[in-house]
C-alpha cells in the first residue's frame, strides 16, 4: 500500500508502522471514510506495515506544525 503525505516526513518523528515503537502509536491515515450503518457509524480504514506512524509525544506537535504549514500554502 503506497501512502503519500504532503508534509515533511522526518524519520526522527515518522516511520513506517512496522518500524515504529508501540508506547504511543498513531497511524497517519491519508484516507478513510465514515458512513451510516445499521447500528450507527462505520469507519472504513486501510493500512499496512508501511503506513506512516508516530510513536513519540513530541511527534504529535511536529505533525501539527507540518499540517499548519500545508494549510497556509493551499
Amino acid at each position: 500500500m503506497k501512502t503519500s503525505l504532503s508534509i515533511d516526513t522526518d524519520p526522527a518523528f515518522i516511520r513506517p508502522l512496522g518500524q515504529a515503537q508501540n508506547e504511543f502509536l498513531q497511524v497517519l491515515l491519508s484516507a478513510f471514510s465514515i458512513r451510516h450503518g445499521d447500528r450507527g457509524l462505520v469507519l472504513d480504514v486501510e493500512f499496512d506495515f508501511e503506513t506512516p506512524a508516530i510513536w513519540l509525544r513530541r511527534a504529535k506537535a511536529y505533525i501539527g506544525r507540518q499540517l499548519s504549514l500545508t494549510s497556509t500554502h493551499d
